[in-house]
């Protein structure tokens, strides 16, 4: 944990708030969203394309399946020896789970 919140990965001490601000979406349907979202992570902001499943379970819940994938490289996770990516890839796939409750 150490290692990954330190200065090598995320610097988490110095940047320990990452930002995805949606720009623009478009959807097929209700349900399957593209985004294309501005990510920033330790103060370096790149265009990012996620994608959103909308499941309405309930009447009032609903569950966002999302994905999301990254060059590690790009937002430079990853710096001295652990910056090749030989043995550690450069792409970051980030998979999300959300459930919106309504109250």
């Amino acid at each position: 944990r150490d290692l990954l919140l330190g200065p090598i990965f995320f610097d988490s001490q110095n940047y320990p708030i990452g930002v995805l601000d949606t720009k623009k979406f478009s959807y097929q349907n209700e349900e399957n969203l593209t985004l294309s979202a501005e990510f920033t992570i330790k103060g370096i902001s790149k265009m990012v394309e996620t994608k959103l499943k909308v499941i309405r379970l309930t009447s009032e819940i609903v569950q966002i399946v999302g994905f999301l994938e990254l060059s590690r490289t790009d937002f430079k996770i990853g710096t001295g020896s652990w910056k090749s990516t030989t043995i550690l890839k450069d792409n970051i796939k980030i998979d999300s789970n959300i459930f919106l409750i309504k109250e």
